[in-house]
């Protein structure tokens, strides 16, 4: 289906090439220590190269799949981090 649907907007490439080209973005994630003591994970996409950005638009699909997702933790001890949304939760019901 995916081959089929980039077949109709020109691009004959075969499996192994269309892997290489979406085998380039990745996703990552930042780690920050907040001034409070709680840590903020941020994770992201890359930003596609223009080729895998092409295929993106030809499949009608967004170029940073996934979107941007935050998440702060209460860290109790060096070992020991809880989501603050789980120790809001437990704590204050």
């Amino acid at each position: 289906m995916v081959r089929a649907r980039l077949r109709v907007h020109g691009l004959h490439q075969g499996w192994s090439r269309l892997r290489e080209i979406l085998g380039v973005q990745q996703r990552v994630t930042a780690t920050f220590r907040q001034r409070d003591g709680r840590t903020l994970h941020v994770r992201k996409a890359t930003v596609p190269d223009p080729e895998l950005r092409e295929i993106y638009t030809m499949l009608n699909l967004p170029s940073n799949p996934g979107g941007i997702k935050k998440q702060t933790y209460i860290t109790h001890d060096d070992t020991f981090v809880v989501p603050l949304a789980d120790f809001v939760c437990r704590n204050f019901q």
